[in-house]
């Protein structure tokens, strides 16, 4: 039972962490987002997707490097965003554990 409650633990905090680097990235893509279609304008909305999501591959498609600069800095500020979140409820964790009563020796 408690392994189980640690694992459910752990894949809603992932969850949490990933909704967090996904809110930042698209906050700092929002701004240049007609700039970004423009150019990858042959690309389908899931093909933009991936390229929002992984600078290199913008790289590999010949975008300018203003472009692949900002999609940079978008990406590491929601990697920033998530490891913050993961930081926090680590530390929430540790003095959390150090609250729950330990259980006495029947000896």
């Amino acid at each position: 039972m408690f392994v189980t409650m640690q694992e459910l633990g752990a894949i809603l905090s992932l969850a949490i962490a990933g909704v967090f680097f996904r809110v930042t990235l698209y906050k700092k893509l929002e701004p240049k987002m007609e700039s970004l279609k423009s150019s990858f304008a042959a690309l389908e909305q899931e093909n933009l997707r991936s390229v929002l999501s992984n600078p290199k591959l913008a790289s590999e498609m010949g975008a300018s490097s203003e472009i692949i600069t900002f999609l940079d800095n978008a990406f590491s500020s929601g990697y920033k965003a998530s490891f913050i979140f993961a930081l926090a409820m680590c530390v929430i964790a540790i003095f959390a554990t150090r609250l729950i009563p330990k259980k006495k020796d029947a000896t």
